[in-house]
């Protein structure tokens, strides 16, 4: 296995169960038939920049910053023009846009690429976002908020 397919099985592995040490991730590789040293995985955590979040089952647990989501400021500029609302309930966001705006607004958001968002769904004034957690969709709301206030 090459080292991209290890880094992309973790990531999998990380968005799929809340692993919160080393040791939990070495075995979750072992699962999936990768034997790796203990240095091998902390080098793989430096190298995907991993951080730790809180989870739900577990204290912590590993997750890609959220701050990888990469928008341009034009992008930015035409979201703040079409955004009403954006709130969170349990792990969705509801975006509201101005009538007819919506496909464009999650077109924006599906190409910044947040970290753990499942998928958008876009309406034509309104967009659903679903990702993994409660705590997931309170970041990237939080994220969209302020791209659009920034703009």
């Amino acid at each position: 296995m090459t080292k991209k397919e290890r880094h992309e099985l973790i990531l999998k592995l990380i968005t799929e169960k809340e692993i919160d040490n080393q040791q939990d991730l070495s075995n979750a590789l072992k699962k999936s038939g990768i034997e790796v040293t203990q240095a091998t995985i902390s080098r793989d955590i430096n190298d995907l920049k991993l951080i730790k979040i809180n989870g739900i089952a577990k204290k912590y647990r590993y997750s890609l910053p959220f701050s990888q989501a990469i928008i341009s400021h034009e992008s930015a500029e035409i979201l703040s023009k079409l955004v009403i609302s954006v709130v969170t309930t349990s792990n969705f966001i509801v975006i509201k846009t101005l009538d007819g705006s919506a496909n464009t607004a999650a077109n924006i958001i599906d190409d910044a690429t947040f970290v753990n968002v499942l998928g958008t769904i876009a309406g034509d004034n309104t967009i659903l976002i679903v990702l993994n957690t409660k705590q997931d969709a309170e970041v990237v709301c939080q994220k969209i908020k302020e791209l659009i206030k920034n703009a």
